[in-house]
């Protein structure tokens, strides 16, 4: 990250980062003619789930601080020997409200690697059909969950325990193609004798029902693209064909395993329920989209690669290893072109022989491709829900306890050396994306529960500017926590118990000392509004400051909304304001 050679905010060809060694920074110098330098402040901010590369959220923030607000000089990139910490930070300068220049250092707590390799698919199954369990009981009746010495009242949420049925339903439905494909995949390996129930008017009827997936999901694509080209035009119709989405996955799953076992109870095989010439028509034309999708995607995939190609023989970067990757595309473009080729010399020479082989292709597209959709969503399960499933699952007794401390205490560690910093740091802005706010807000209440002192400094929460969370889960963790354990007073001991040990949520006067912020949007289906952490509005007493949720007006992609809050202004805008710092 120290060496990147792309050009900085000025469009200059000098590198954007300057490396120091390990010895404190001097004081920089006014920027303008005004007040000394004031004392340096830091930003902490801790990654979400998935596979974060280091280094990869520290220069987000950094470049988004240098963007959006009035910083000077590229950044040092500086590593600092704190206690038995040793920390990389990057180092930028920037104007206060009154002019003068004021050190900001970002730390990242980088958690990843411990969960690399270590959850599977079956975890990730076991969790969500253990919360859509658990959330099922719980959903009939209003939730309840202990705060500021109250055990408070909420309505029942609705809207979580439909997430919750629907993710499990469509894991469920997802399993059961991928089952169907494989094994029908492999009876039909050469050299195996195919058994005899599988016939071909099985493999027809199998055939449609994936190109009805298929067909569903390309529509979902484009709409999500064409919604981040014209959201005004295009945002509600990417949820319509998100639900389409989903109903066709799951109405699949039935349909394949009811056709399946019609075909098998059937002397003769049976005749095709999806066999009529429009099916085949409806086939023929879906794998026709399909091939010509392809086919662009080898196009764009061609020409990225001859890009990169280029650019790494120019300047001899590290994209040269990374050229590897984008033959897949050249791949892509021969076979896509090809077929796309042999559709049209067939239909301009429908005498010429290449026709029925065409029509195979066509009809067997969706085969691999449904293959692929399968193995990228067994993929982000693994990588990114199965984050959520491991720390999470404190909720229960299970084998991830001790992986679960391991990342607590990395991201604890890292938290303790920013406080113990000297001399000590005026203020600290504590930032957590998606499964990171989790992490941030249980680290802070550690901190606030055995008040790490620093000698001579103020407390932590004085120090502590401000917690920010963005494309925050905690309203559903907080959920999945309070619907799982025992009954009646139990439970209720239960939340109590755990509310102890979180001064944000039972001292209401760390509340009232440490501003929380929390950026969400409604495009995004993992965030939202948190409300399990004040008291209900009409609660008596009303209880300390709320959480300010403010929803992000440039997070309007669905899905991709959860990661859109990197690029946007609301989040770093929020944290200069928190430093007292100007913003651009």
């Amino acid at each position: 990250m120290a060496n990147a050679s792309s050009p900085a905010n000025d469009q200059s060809s000098t590198a954007r980062y300057r490396v120091e060694s390990s010895a404190p920074a001097p004081a920089t110098a006014p920027l303008v003619p005004g007040p000394a330098p004031l004392r340096p402040v830091a930003v902490l901010v801790v990654h979400g789930m998935g596979q974060q590369v280091p280094f990869e959220t520290l220069d987000m923030v950094a470049e988004g601080l240098r963007k959006f607000g009035r910083v000077s000089s590229n950044p040092i990139a500086r590593s600092v020997q704190i206690g038995d910490q040793r920390l990389q930070r990057l180092e930028l300068s920037a104007f206060d409200e009154r002019g003068a220049a004021r050190d900001v250092h970002v730390y990242e707590a980088y958690w990843a690697p411990f969960t690399e390799g270590r959850v599977t698919l079956r975890d990730v199954v076991t969790f969500l059909l253990g919360g859509a369990r658990d959330g099922i009981n719980q959903g009939w009746k209003p939730f309840r969950r202990w705060l500021f010495g109250q055990y408070a009242h909420f309505p029942s949420p609705v809207r979580t325990v439909l997430y919750l049925i629907v993710a499990a339903a469509v894991i469920i439905s997802l399993a059961v193609l991928n089952t169907i494909i494989v094994t029908m995949a492999a009876a039909q390996a050469p050299f195996v004798s195919h058994p005899g129930w599988l016939t071909r008017a099985l493999f027809s009827d199998v055939t449609t029902i994936l190109n009805v997936v298929l067909a569903v999901y390309l529509m979902f694509g484009v709409s999500v693209l064409a919604s981040m080209w014209r959201h005004a035009v295009f945002g509600w119709v990417s949820i319509i064909t998100c639900v389409l989405a989903l109903w066709a996955t799951i109405t699949a799953g039935v349909v394949a395993v009811m056709d399946v076992a019609y075909h098998v109870r059937s002397a003769d095989g049976g005749s095709p329920l999806f066999g009529g010439p429009r099916w085949r028509e409806f086939d023929l034309l879906v794998g026709a989209a399909l091939l010509g999708v392809t086919a662009v995607a080898g196009v764009i995939g061609l020409v990225r690669f001859i890009w990169r190609v280029k650019r790494a023989f120019a300047d001899n970067s590290e994209q040269k290893a990374r050229t590897f990757w984008m033959l897949a595309a050249c791949v892509l473009i021969g076979v896509g072109v090809a077929w796309v080729a042999v559709w049209v010399g067939a239909r301009a020479f429908p005498a010429a022989p290449i026709g029925p082989w065409l029509r195979r292709a066509c009809f067997g597209i969706s085969w691999p491709l449904m293959v692929g959709v399968a193995w990228m969503v067994r993929g982000f399960l693994i990588q990114y829900v199965g984050d959520v499933a491991v720390y999470v699952q404190s909720n229960t007794l299970d084998r991830f306890y001790d992986l679960r401390q391991q990342i607590k205490s990395c991201v604890w560690k890292t938290a303790h050396a920013v406080y113990s910093q000297q001399p000590a740091y005026e203020s600290i802005v504590m930032v957590g994306h998606s499964l990171g706010s989790v992490l941030i807000y249980d680290t802070l209440n550690q901190l606030l529960s055995d008040e790490v002192l620093v000698s001579g400094a103020p407390s932590v929460a004085v120090r502590t500017e401000l917690l920010l969370t963005f494309g925050s889960p905690l309203d559903k963790t907080a959920f999945l926590f309070g619907a799982q354990g025992g009954r009646g007073q139990s439970k209720e001991a239960r939340e109590a118990l755990a509310a102890a040990v979180q001064p944000l949520i039972s001292r209401a006067a760390v509340r009232e000392e440490i501003p929380w912020i929390n950026i969400f949007s409604s495009w995004d289906l993992i965030s939202g509004s948190l409300d399990y952490y004040d008291l209900p509005k009409d609660a008596t007493p009303p209880g300390p400051a709320r959480v300010r949720n403010i929803p992000d007006p440039e997070a309007t992609t669905l899905l991709a909304a959860h990661t859109e809050y990197w690029q946007n202004a609301l989040v770093y805008r929020t944290i200069l304001k928190a430093l007292h710092c100007q913003v651009a």
